[in-house]
């Protein structure tokens, strides 16, 4: 996949999970790459003359840099992002359920700090969501072929 096809699917995987209601996925994988990408440098001391390195003794210095993710790192950090929300959340839904034994449902809902909203939360995320036997049975399905096209995109982003 050249870098070009590799921003193509990347801007089409965004617009899809906005479409689908999952635009804070977009927005953090957003923020991670904005960020970029730590990186140690070894910093190289010249003398006086450009081609002469300066003699010093002892370690040489190391300094921590940041690069942009190149197409395919974003890629990459993309399809984990979407395998966490559409693929791990399934399982950690229906291993709740299972281990629950005789429920039929279960109530997620996370533990946000007072004052979220200042922090940019969305307060429809501090309501949570309920899971149920009947909808993880009608998500099955679509969970595997959203499994399989997620292992092909990767296969894809690495070559």
């Amino acid at each position: 996949m050249s870098p070009q096809e590799a921003r193509e699917t990347i801007r089409g995987l965004n617009e899809l999970l906005t479409k689908f209601g999952l635009g804070w996925v977009v927005q953090q994988v957003a923020a991670v790459v904005e960020r970029g990408v730590d990186q140690k440098t070894h910093i190289v001391y010249q003398g006086s003359e450009p081609d002469q390195p300066l003699r010093r003794p002892g370690p040489k210095a190391e300094a921590l840099t940041t690069r942009a993710y190149s197409e395919h790192e974003e890629l990459r950090l993309l399809i984990a992002a979407i395998r966490s929300v559409g693929i791990d959340l399934y399982q950690i839904e229906k291993s709740a359920l299972a281990g629950l034994g005789s429920p039929n449902n279960i109530r997620f809902a996370p533990d946000l700090p007072a004052g979220f909203e200042d922090r940019g939360y969305d307060r429809r995320a501090s309501e949570g969501f309920e899971s149920t036997v009947a909808s993880l049975e009608q998500r099955s399905e679509a969970v595997e072929e959203l499994s399989k096209h997620l292992v092909e995109l990767e296969r894809l982003a690495r070559a």
